[in-house]
């Protein structure tokens, strides 16, 4: 019996496989002439880069393939058709999904082949490129559940595709409103630090693959997003109400969750683009380019312009909750402010007003100790380590948190290594602001001009007896 069953199965997937011959005929044609007889005609060799039009290829083909077999859920007469099949609708959509991933795998495959005999060094975009097909494959199938019709199902793919992406300009909202809560802390340097070391991007869209080429690495992140995406695409499936084919979206959670963060993206896009104002006037200004916003995506998705009750207070609560949010990290971030280390806990701190800083991982790779040792002066660098020095950069921070305002833009950070191991950030950003100018920043800095480490560093070419013989070698 088990015996029948699977010769069967292997019978369906043929049978499905030869329906797709047209799209077999079209692949293998544009892939001929793509990347045979044009090379061939303009007498150029095959390289990586024509590799990569192939496989951009198969992805577009691919793409449109999928989503045209999933039409069958967006026309009802398709759908009560295959609904009469012995087939259930869990059997169809696996089919579907397998029947693809083999049609595309054996055009990958085949590229794969090329690039291993005739282009060498090429085939460690292999795997990441397949990763993302398949995931979008997934997506597609997700997407084509969720939605009424195909043109947006194929909108919803790119835009749950990119959801990571949206998350991140959500987050990068939400920390610019909590930077001007503090003295000290930049939208900038913290989004940097947090996709550095948490909400990795590289990862998520499987950049990081292309350069650590490790096919276990690549499978162990793999197979848990597909498992996650098919699990909610079953989820959907057996929950979808089948007479709402023909609208935009058919599950209205899935509405207001797009409604929600198109809500937060318009404003974080619009402040952006405004000039910077308080912690207030974000926050207006948030309120109504959200609500505006959320009626607008409300108004298409349902093809109505009236709104109702239910969708009134989904967009209070929404709005209450981020506002919340945002006020108690904000408060948080504030009792940081006056967090200044203390001297016996410092081994060295760093001023400087290079961007690179925000970098985490260019951080690790800079070491303190080879600044004097490899004559690696830098001018917006300076390594601080006598107590003179660390004493010096304490008092002018703790004299910017209690008066931010001066007469000039100045932008410049601070890193405290402790002795612990541990770093403690400070991205301080002055500016005349409507307070009395502080001036004591002033005197603080005429003094530390004086204090023989900083002038070791900024004028070499007077104190530093070691660089003044490089100088004079060099010279000579």
């Amino acid at each position: 019996m088990g015996t029948k069953n699977i010769t069967k199965s292997k019978s369906v997937i043929l049978w499905h496989l030869l329906e797709k011959r047209n799209w077999a005929i079209l692949t293998s044609v544009i892939l001929i002439v793509t990347v045979f007889i044009l090379p061939l005609l303009l007498e150029v060799e095959i390289n990586e880069s024509i590799i990569m039009v192939g496989l951009v290829e198969i992805f577009i083909i691919g793409f449109f393939s999928t989503l045209l077999d999933f039409n069958y859920l967006h026309e009802t007469r398709k759908f009560g058709y295959y609904l009469s099949k012995p087939y259930s609708k869990v059997q169809r959509l696996n089919m579907t999904l397998l029947i693809n991933i083999l049609f595309s795998g054996c055009f990958i495959f085949v590229l794969w082949l090329l690039s291993v005999a005739m282009v060498k060094g090429t085939t460690q975009f292999f795997l990441p490129f397949t990763g993302v097909y398949i995931t979008i494959l997934f997506l597609i199938g997700l997407s084509s559940v969720l939605s009424g019709n195909t043109l947006i199902a194929a909108i919803a793919t790119w835009y749950n595709f990119a959801i990571p992406l949206m998350i991140l300009g959500v987050m990068y909202f939400a920390v610019d409103i909590l930077s001007e809560f503090a003295v000290g802390f930049s939208t900038s340097a913290l989004m940097d630090y947090i996709v550095s070391e948490y909400y990795r991007m590289d990862i998520i869209y499987f950049e990081y693959f292309y350069d650590v080429m490790h096919p276990m690495l690549i499978f162990a992140y793999l197979i848990p997003l597909l498992t996650g995406i098919y699990l909610i695409t079953l989820w959907a499936l057996k929950r979808r109400k089948n007479e709402r084919i023909g609208d935009h979206l058919v599950f209205r959670g899935y509405q207001y969750f797009v409604a929600m963060i198109a809500s937060l993206i318009i404003p974080f896009i619009f402040t952006n683009l405004m000039p910077d104002g308080s912690i207030v006037t974000k926050l207006i200004a948030f309120v109504l380019l959200a609500s505006i916003t959320y009626y607008v995506a409300i108004v298409i998705l349902e093809k109505s312009f009236k709104i109702k009750k239910q969708q009134m207070v989904v967009l209070a609560v929404f709005l209450a909750v981020f506002i919340l949010f945002v006020l108690i990290l904000g408060v948080a971030v504030k009792q940081h402010e006056n967090n200044i280390p203390d001297r016996e806990d410092i081994s060295a701190v760093i001023i400087t007003n290079s961007s690179w800083f925000y970098d985490p991982v260019k951080e690790k790779d800079y070491q303190l100790n080879d600044i004097n040792a490899d004559m690696g002066y830098l001018d917006d660098v300076m390594v601080l380590k006598s107590e003179e020095g660390i004493n010096a950069i304490r008092k002018l921070h703790q004299s910017i948190v209690e008066n931010p305002s001066y007469y000039s833009y100045v932008n410049f950070n601070v890193i405290y290594e402790l002795k612990n191991g541990h770093k403690t950030r400070r991205y301080f950003h002055l500016e005349p602001y409507d307070s009395t100018i502080n001036f004591t920043l002033d005197e603080i800095a005429n003094q530390f001009q004086k204090i023989e480490e900083y002038r070791y560093q900024r004028t070499p070419l007077a104190y530093n007896e070691m660089y003044q013989n490089k100088f004079v070698n060099q010279s000579m």
